[in-house]
């Protein structure tokens, strides 16, 4: 009886053993989040290495285009953290609701590493057909955010 005890032990310990080294190694780590740019739907184990990228899309409305016109301005330089994001012409269309991104003036889209959102700041100059710089529409603060298109409204 103590023989046959200690082998149903044995395999106890050995059924629990198996199960353990079963279900531990089925872990599939990767990123969870479904924001991110790196989305493993299989994961069951996040492991941190999710990545972001988000979009901001620059646009005006008629009266801005206007304005500009009577003002002589040609195109408008969009930075980003101090770095041009692009040259936009005046005459390009004019938007009553604020488009989708890829639908604007100008979208950029910016890696935000593995940070869910980041904050950057943008600022326009507005130049004439000689490249010379007429009015500077001052820095402001945007907050991009992972899988998100967001949108800022240039006003004269």
């Amino acid at each position: 009886m103590k023989t046959k005890m200690k082998s149903i032990v044995t395999v106890i310990a050995a059924l629990a053993l198996t199960s353990n080294l079963i279900f531990t190694s089925c872990a599939v780590k990767g990123c969870k989040d479904k924001d991110s740019t790196n989305y493993n739907s299989k994961a069951t184990d996040d492991d941190g290495t999710c990545n972001y990228q988000g979009q901001y899309v620059y646009w005006w409305k008629k009266g801005f285009t206007d304005s500009c016109v009577a003002h002589g301005v040609a195109n408008v330089k969009i930075y980003v953290d101090g770095a041009l994001a692009g040259t936009v012409p005046i005459t390009t269309p004019y938007y009553t609701t604020a488009p989708s991104c890829g639908g604007g003036a100008l979208t950029v889209t910016k890696d935000l590493g593995t940070s869910k959102t980041k904050i950057l700041t943008s600022n326009a100059t507005l130049v004439n057909a000689s490249n010379a710089t007429l009015y500077t529409i001052p820095i402001s603060n945007n907050t991009f955010a992972g899988n998100t298109c967001t949108s800022q409204e240039y006003l004269w």
